[in-house]
């Protein structure tokens, strides 16, 4: 379904109408009298002479529409409220009805849709299968084995659905796709299970630069970059560079050198190392990324001098030189394997490595004691023995075949990642008697990548395999919120639900000076809504505090960029009070997201709200009605201010049907630039009008009048909008009209508890949809 037809249809069913503001009584009679009389008529007056019967237009037929069961036909509710409100049915060339049958129509609608849903017997469909997306696979390969790497780097971005990247059914694996997961699994293994005993030798010595964190150039992933020596051809003063080691004892080590080379031919440029004067051996660099080159060597015991020497190539008599760059050296390690042990491997490796072949352990012992407990966590459920099986008979034809016992769990490990029971968030099908309950370890998958993103942790396992974790729900939802994983949540859910994608291309006017601390603040600003949002939900603060709070998270450089008391450089993040400064509304990271980088958009923040506060998003506008811009450029060279500008854009009739309802909330935030500073003088250089009047009569005086709206008259469409976001992203599938009781009855008990924050969370987590299959 549609989600913005659907969006309005529940702002319907709510009766908070905020393009006519007329007050809906919920009285039976009256939903009645709709049904028997209203309804009929307009149908039949508007609508049936071109879609009722076999043959009806669009293929959307209206004739049974009222005697039909109406959560079955929702879809079709949605697209008649859409087609008469924006004014595009009946079509231009037919006999239009007038504004007052209209809203007639559309208010009596609200009761009798209310009352037919909420006593509607419909039940909530399956969550469906889903693969990880990608944070929750870089997650729990995170959480499996103790790595703090991205391997998703292969793959491409996931698809959006009804605003959320989790959504099951645009998480499927198309054969390209799997290729990326061969690719991983194979790179994630190797990282993972050390297989040459010289790799885990201790090492006693090092040379090596600090690596800088830098962001991804396309999202907010932060990768490594080099840091090494630049080792050129030819060093001022002739001097290369050199290190002097401590070797420990007499002994023989392994000295594993890490470089790249740029411009590289088809020759592999040199690298002599020489030790104590004399050249010790040469390294091949071969490619312009980093590889390993290890050699074995007996140092005596005490100071070893090391010099590294880039080694030109000979060329030919009459021939030039080929122009090469510097060799880097990123680290080099001196390791010893006389002492390798069990407890010098990688701490990933241990992990995994519980058990090796001994005098009274075979080949497949072993790899049964390794695979019967990473397999319950990896598929996240105990696995079936058949499933074990097949990975320790990885393991035991590798062996047979001559390759090492490490080598065989290396390879079994590629096929368990590659498992569609660790790729997807897997559940029992419905048996043919309907819904069932999901089983314990089905409820632990659910709440972990609900709160978490990631896979259950060893408390979710024990609770779930000892059948107590329903039990014990409420301390696990509060233990959960308070653990550092939950940020995980509040960043993935307020970056998609506020649609913060679009600050990553958004770059301020360069000309305009005003704006050339914006870039400084960036990263800082989206992390004060992530740390607000989750200051709310941990301290259990009315949700009505997303908007109206007095309060905000700021650091030492956007407290200077809003202009507040000073924040100590080094002091991190703190909680400051602020007066017209709090809530959703009035940050940075809401208010450039919903900006033109040249000038402040009435029409994008408006719609904006509408969409993610309010759950009433506008209709795309109509194909032949040119957009602001081009329709008023006389009106621009003529100074026009934009909330002029707009005014000649609603003398358009089609344009004012929803311009109507997005250009007051926007102009409520006209007080702030594109960038979130508060102004007084607007784009054009006039005084700034914040004043809005909505189409229900309701003044609005600047962003503090509009706060007062959402969390007055506006509180409950405000809440039901957050309930259904939040229900999509932890059912990770799109809304359906049983879906409608759930929010209903959430709101009602937060409205019993004064609105507590995590009263959503659990009445979310307490639903029919999040408990049953």
């Amino acid at each position: 379904m549609n989600q913005n037809l659907y969006g309005m249809a529940v702002l319907l069913l709510l009766g908070m109408r905020i393009c006519s503001g007329t007050a809906l009584a919920q009285e039976p009679d009256r939903s009645e009298q709709f049904v028997q009389e209203t309804a009929p008529a307009f149908l039949t007056k508007h609508c049936l002479s071109c879609h009722s019967g076999k043959a009806a237009k669009g293929m959307t037929r209206l004739d049974d529409l009222l005697a039909s069961d109406w959560a079955d036909r929702y879809g079709t509710w949605t697209k008649v409220i859409e087609q008469v409100e924006s004014r595009s049915m009946p079509p231009a060339d037919k006999t239009q009805p007038a504004a007052d049958e209209v809203d007639r129509f559309l208010t009596g609608l609200q009761p009798a849709l209310k009352q037919r849903l909420l006593a509607s017997t419909r039940v909530p469909p399956p969550t469906p299968l889903r693969r990880l997306n990608r944070v929750q696979y870089r997650n729990v390969i995170r959480d499996l084995f103790g790595v703090d790497t991205d391997p998703t780097t292969h793959l491409p971005a996931d698809e959006i659905g009804y605003g959320f990247d989790n959504i099951g059914e645009h998480l499927m694996i198309s054969p390209i796709l799997m290729e990326q997961y061969l690719r991983m699994a194979k790179e994630i293994a190797a990282a993972v299970i050390t297989t040459d005993p010289d790799d885990a030798a201790p090492v006693v010595a090092r040379l090596e630069w600090p690596p800088a964190r830098v962001r991804g150039p396309n999202d907010d992933t932060f990768g490594l970059e080099f840091t090494g020596k630049k080792l050129p051809w030819a060093p001022p003063g002739g001097k290369f560079l050199a290190h002097a080691f401590e070797i420990p004892d007499d002994d023989e080590y392994v000295i594993k050198v890490q470089a790249l080379g740029e411009n590289i031919g088809p020759k592999p440029l040199q690298l002599a190392v020489d030790i104590g004067g004399t050249e010790a051996f040469r390294v091949p660099v071969a490619s312009s990324s980093l590889t390993w080159t290890k050699v074995r060597l007996r140092l005596p015991k005490g100071t070893a001098d090391f010099t590294f020497r880039p080694i030109p190539e000979p060329v030919p008599k009459g021939e030039k030189a080929p122009k090469r760059g510097p060799i880097l050296l990123e680290r080099v390690l001196i390791a010893r394997p006389s002492q390798t042990s069990d407890s010098t491997y990688p701490e990933p490796h241990r992990r995994v490595v519980v058990a090796r072949p001994s005098k009274t352990r075979n080949v497949r012992e072993a790899a049964e004691a390794i695979f019967e407990p990473l397999a319950t966590r990896a598929y996240r459920r105990p696995p079936t023995r058949e499933q074990v099986a097949r990975l320790v008979a990885i393991v035991e034809q590798a062996h047979s075949g001559g390759q090492s016992f490490d080598q065989g769990v290396q390879l079994a490990l590629q096929a368990m990642l590659c498992s569609p029971n660790f790729l997807f968030i897997a559940e029992a099908e419905r048996g043919a008697g309907g819904p069932r309950p999901v089983d314990e370890f089905e409820l632990a998958n659910r709440l972990s990548f609900f709160l978490w993103n990631t896979m259950p942790d060893t408390e979710l396992f024990d609770a779930a395999r000892a059948g107590r974790l329903r039990k014990e729900l409420d301390r696990h939802v509060d233990r959960m919120i308070g653990d550092a994983r939950f940020e995980e949540f509040c960043r993935s859910f307020t970056h998609q639900w506020l649609k913060f994608a679009r600050l990553k291309e958004f770059r301020p006017d360069p000309k305009n000076k005003r704006y050339a601390d914006f870039e400084q603040v960036r990263d800082s600003a989206v992390r004060e809504t992530e740390l607000f949002f989750a200051t709310v939900l941990r301290e259990d603060l009315p949700l009505t505090t997303l908007i109206d709070a007095e309060f905000s998270l700021v650091n030492e450089s956007l407290a200077r960029f809003y202009g507040l008391p000073k924040v100590q450089a080094d002091a991190g993040f703190q909680r400051v009070e602020v007066k017209g400064r709090g809530g959703l509304l009035t940050q940075a990271s809401v208010l450039a997201a919903t900006s033109f980088p040249t000038r402040t958009s009435p029409v994008v923040r408006g719609a904006w709200i509408l969409e993610n506060l309010l759950n009433a998003p506008p209709p795309p506008p109509p194909p032949d009605v040119p957009n602001l811009d081009s329709s008023n450029e006389a009106a621009s060279k003529s100074k026009l201010s934009l909330r002029q500008q707009l005014e000649k854009h609603r003398s358009n009739a089609r344009c004012a049907v929803c311009h109507n309802r997005i250009d007051p909330l926007g102009f409520a935030l006209e007080g702030f630039d594109i960038i979130g500073k508060v102004r007084r003088v607007d784009d054009s250089g006039q005084p700034v009008d914040a004043t809005a009047v909505l189409p229900s009569g309701e003044k609005v005086q600047g962003v503090e009048g509009l706060k007062k709206i959402l969390v007055g008259p506006r509180k409950e469409q405000f809440l039901s909008c957050l309930t259904e976001k939040m229900m999509i992203y932890a059912l990770g599938r799109g809304p359906d009209p049983a879906d409608v009781r759930t929010i209903q009855a959430t709101i009602d008990a937060l409205a019993r508890d004064q609105d507590r924050s995590r009263g959503l969370i659990r009445g979310i987590i307490a639903s029919p949809a999040f408990n049953n299959r």
